[in-house]
């Protein structure tokens, strides 16, 4: 369930703004902040040592942050035609 969370605040959110006229970019950006952070907390906890985790939630943030913003352009472009 952990791994899909981030996905799921995303959508919401996304859902949420386009449905109505509260749309803000810097919205966005902050949705997928916290995405990845929430994200984060989730690796954060893996058994290891500290500096590994420290790698571990650097790559999972870059990576996280490509895939998520990717996801919300092709979500807000297939469920609201909103295409860029």
């Amino acid at each position: 369930m952990s791994a899909l969370l981030p996905v799921l605040i995303l959508s919401v959110y996304l859902i949420a703004t386009r449905s109505g006229a509260t749309f803000a970019p810097s919205g966005d950006t902050a949705a997928l902040a916290i995405a990845v952070l929430i994200g984060i907390a989730s690796v954060a906890v893996i058994p290891t040592k500290w500096y590994w985790r420290v790698v571990v939630c650097a790559a999972y943030a870059f990576a996280m942050t490509f895939v998520l913003g990717f996801y919300s352009l092709v979500f807000v472009c297939s469920v609201f035609g909103d295409c860029l």
